[in-house]
């Protein structure tokens, strides 16, 4: 794959690579995109938990249980 960037994109790259970031600038387009892949995923995972979330309707107990219970969980998995 070919493109060409502006000069200031193209600029602002090169000097990422020259701070050592990536090692080359097929790196530094590399690691955007993975970045960029992964923000998309926990975007979706957190689209995904708020859509099974207004889903599930509205919960019986209170908050402060609904707070007990996820902090014992986040324990658990410590």
């Amino acid at each position: 794959m070919n493109f060409t960037l502006p000069k200031a994109l193209l600029e602002w790259v090169e000097l990422q690579v020259k701070s050592g970031g990536c090692a080359t600038v097929d790196d530094y387009i590399v690691a955007l995109i993975c970045r960029d892949m992964a923000d998309k995923s926990r975007l979706q995972n957190f689209q995904d938990a708020i859509t099974a979330g207004m889903a599930s309707g509205i919960s019986e107990r209170c908050i402060d249980d609904v707070v007990r219970e996820a902090r014992a969980l986040a324990l658990l998995e410590l």
